[in-house]
C-alpha cells in the first residue's frame, strides 16, 4: 500500500504543472491584452497608447511569456496571486481565504448527503428488487439525473423558500445578524440538498447494480447455505462488497460537484468560490479567475487522489495491478 500511495502522490505534481500551464496559457489567449481591458474604464482610455503602455509596464506584460509564467507560478506556490483588477486593494489570496470556507462547507455537505442518501436508496432498491419500492426508487433517481442543478435550485427555492416559507432563500445567515451554527445550518440545507441530488441519484444507480451483481456470487449462496438470515447476508456480505464502486464514482463525479456549485451558489447567493468566479469572469478580473481555476483544479485532483487511495486500501487487487 505504501508503494501504491507513493506512486499516486508523485503523479500529483505533473498534473498540477499541466493545470498551471493551461490556466496561464488559456488566459493569455483571451482577445485583447489581459488586464488592459479590465483596467481601462472607457473606450477613450483604451485608445490612449500612453495609458495602455503604462498599464502593460505596471502589470509586467511587456516581458516574455515564459518569464511572466515563471513569476506567476513562483508566486502561486507561495499562495500569492497578486491583486484583483477590480479592487486593487484586495489581495486575491485574501479573497480566496474568505470564499474557500463556504464552498468547502457547501460541497462537503452535499457530498455527505449524496453518499449517505444514494447508498441507502440503492441498497433499498436492490433489497426489494422488482417491487414497487424498487420501481419508485428507480423513477426518482432517473428524474434527478435528468434535472439540471440550476433548474432544481430555482424550483426548490420557489417551493420551500417562497411558497412554504420553510427555509431561507439566500446567504449564510439573516442580513445584519452574526453567523451562528443554527443559522448557517438552516441556510445550508436547501443549496446543499439541491447540489447533492444528481450525485445521489448516480450513486443509487451504481449501488443497486453492484448489490444485485454481488447477490449472485458463490459466497452469498454459501452464506445462505450456512443458515444465515437474509438480512444478515445482505448487510454483512453483499452490501460491504458492493460499496466499492461508491468510492470510484464519488471520485469521478467530484469535479462535476465542484463545478455545479458555481450555479448553485449563484442561485442561492451563497458567498463561495463559485459566485466569486462568475463575478470575476463577468468583470474580466484575470488574477482572480486564474487563482480560482488553480484552486478548484487542485481540489479536484487531490479529491481524485484521495478516492484512489481509499479504493486501493479497500481492494488490494487495485494496488497490486498498478
Amino acid at each position: 500500500m505504501r508503494e501504491y500511495a507513493i506512486r499516486r502522490i508523485l503523479l500529483l505534481f505533473p498534473q498540477l504543472f499541466v493545470l498551471s500551464l493551461l490556466t496561464f496559457g488559456i488566459t493569455r489567449l483571451v482577445p485583447g491584452e489581459p488586464g488592459i481591458i479590465a483596467q481601462a474604464s472607457d473606450a477613450m482610455a483604451m485608445a490612449d497608447p500612453r495609458l495602455e503602455e503604462t498599464i502593460r509596464l505596471h502589470l509586467g506584460l511587456d516581458r516574455p511569456l515564459y518569464v511572466q509564467y515563471w513569476e506567476w507560478l513562483v508566486s502561486a506556490l507561495r499562495f500569492d496571486f497578486g491583486h484583483s483588477y477590480v479592487n486593487l486593494s484586495m489581495p486575491v489570496s485574501e479573497l480566496l481565504r474568505q470564499r474557500l470556507g463556504p464552498t468547502l462547507l457547501l460541497t462537503g455537505t452535499a457530498l455527505v448527503i449524496a453518499t449517505v442518501g444514494g447508498t441507502a436508496a440503492g441498497a433499498i432498491a436492490a433489497r426489494w428488487r422488482n417491487t414497487w419500492i424498487d420501481h419508485s426508487m428507480t423513477s426518482f433517481t432517473f428524474f434527478f439525473l435528468s434535472v439540471p442543478n440550476f433548474w432544481a435550485g430555482i424550483i426548490a427555492l420557489t417551493i420551500f423558500a417562497i411558497w412554504l416559507d420553510w427555509l431561507p432563500s439566500s446567504g449564510m445567515s439573516p442580513p445584519g445578524e452574526p453567523r451562528t451554527v443554527s443559522s448557517v445550518a438552516t441556510h445550508l440545507t436547501l443549496p446543499a440538498s439541491v447540489l447533492g441530488l444528481s450525485l445521489m441519484a448516480t450513486i443509487a444507480r451504481y449501488v443497486r447494480s453492484s448489490v444485485i451483481e454481488v447477490m449472485s456470487e458463490d459466497y452469498i449462496r454459501t452464506a445462505r447455505a450456512k443458515g444465515l438470515r437474509e438480512g444478515v447476508v445482505f448487510r454483512r456480505h453483499a452490501l460491504r462488497n458492493a460499496l466499492l464502486p461508491v468510492v470510484t464514482i464519488t471520485g469521478l463525479r467530484l469535479p462535476i460537484l465542484i463545478g455545479g456549485s458555481v450555479l448553485i451558489e449563484r442561485v442561492f447567493s451563497w458567498p463561495g468560490l463559485g459566485r466569486a468566479s462568475v463575478d470575476a469572469a463577468l468583470s474580466r478580473d484575470y488574477p482572480v479567475t486564474m487563482a480560482l481555476v488553480m484552486l478548484v483544479g487542485t481540489l479536484t485532483i487531490v479529491g481524485n487522489l484521495v478516492a484512489d487511495l481509499i479504493y486501493g486500501l479497500l481492494d488490494p487487487r487495485i494496488r497490486d495491478e498498478t
